[in-house]
């Protein structure tokens, strides 16, 4: 598998993007439970992003590698947002800025993606 989350995150900020645009609003900690649990692309889809792609059921793993980067750019940066990112209110810009450091830190995965499997060693 071809490791295109920096193509996904970019597509999931110019999504958010749009949201902004039409005066969608979220809190932080509404963006902050999304990512947690996981289900941040279903949650932009239900704002009306056009998030079909990464909802795909043959873009399970695409999605998993995406969700994966957001939480843990959520996980670091949680509580120093203002210093850190630069955003202090508005939830959406907060998702954009994650995005940005998850496409910054993320190494490239070059073997499947398997969420649930576990290392044998």
């Amino acid at each position: 598998m071809t490791d295109l989350r920096q193509t996904y995150l970019d597509d999931l900020i110019f999504r958010t993007n749009s949201l902004i645009d039409r005066d969608v609003e979220a809190s932080f900690e509404e963006i902050y439970r999304v990512i947690t649990d996981g289900t941040i692309i279903e949650w932009l889809h239900s704002k009306k992003a056009d998030m079909s792609i990464l909802l795909s059921e043959n873009m399970f793993d695409a999605r998993g590698l995406v969700v994966a980067a957001l939480q843990q750019a959520a996980t670091s940066r949680k509580g120093d947002e203002r210093r850190k990112l630069g955003v202090a209110n508005k939830g959406l810009c907060l998702l954009i800025a994650l995005a940005s450091e998850a496409k910054a830190v993320s190494t490239p995965v070059t073997t499947p993606y398997e969420p649930e499997a576990k290392t044998v060693q």
